[in-house]
């Protein structure tokens, strides 16, 4: 049950700001319907938009923000400044809406006003939630962008240390598997048939059984270590 706290917890958190925006929709919608005689359809379209634009405007906002701060000295800087006009247009836009056209004005009607302001909320948390998944799937392809070159860094310098030792070994030892040392036989178990029988002028057969030889003594002896080990 523990274990599944966390992610019920997340689950929660990616819908709860989802719900923030639908009383500030509704009242949208009833004020243009009441007030406004507008057709029911156009007044849900007309709140279900002016939340997406709210919406917008706050994920925009942190986009360019998130552009200025990282951006290089000779590129221009993003107008982050006008998503900040266009987050007043939508609170002025809603509270007239949904409170100025309300001739009574009581303070029911006034309190309304803190809905828009619960939706920029909303939309601020799911603008820094999409922001930081974006900023992980980035540090992640780093790290796996580092960590594969120096896997090839690895790879190479293996392939340049079993050449060093093939050409220091005598032509006659380098061609007879018995006769060759621990460190040739431990390089060998890492490379590829093909390239033990370029380094060692040997047949890609002969590199073949080498390479298993090498890889099945390996085995046998981390297995016999395992069992001393117990």
């Amino acid at each position: 049950m523990m274990r599944r706290m966390p992610t019920l917890t997340a689950g929660l958190s990616r819908l709860s700001p989802w719900l923030v925006p639908v009383p500030t929709a509704w009242f949208i919608f009833a004020g243009m319907v009441e007030y406004m005689s507008a057709p029911a359809i156009i007044a849900a379209i007309a709140a279900v938009a002016i939340e997406l634009v709210g919406l917008s405007a706050v994920n925009t906002a942190l986009e360019l923000r998130t552009y200025n701060a990282t951006k290089r000295v000779i590129d221009p800087p993003a107008p982050a400044w006008l998503t900040y006009v266009i987050m007043g247009g939508y609170v002025v836009t809603v509270i007239i809406l949904s409170i100025i056209l309300d001739p009574l004005l009581s303070p029911a009607t006034v309190a309304r006003a803190v809905f828009p302001l619960l939706s920029l909320a909303a939309f601020g948390l799911l603008a820094l939630q999409d922001d930081h998944a974006r900023r992980v799937a980035g540090i992640d392809a780093d790290k796996a962008d580092k960590k594969l070159e120096r896997q090839k860094a690895r790879e190479a310098q293996q392939v340049l240390s079993i050449a060093e030792v093939a050409t220091k070994s005598p032509a006659k030892i380098r061609q007879d598997w018995r006769k060759l040392p621990a460190e040739d036989r431990a390089l060998i178990k890492a490379l590829e048939p093909a390239e033990v029988a370029r380094q060692y002028a040997i047949p890609e057969r002969t590199a073949r059984e080498w390479v298993a030889k090498a890889r099945r003594n390996g085995h046998e002896a981390e297995h016999v270590k395992e069992k001393v080990t117990k």
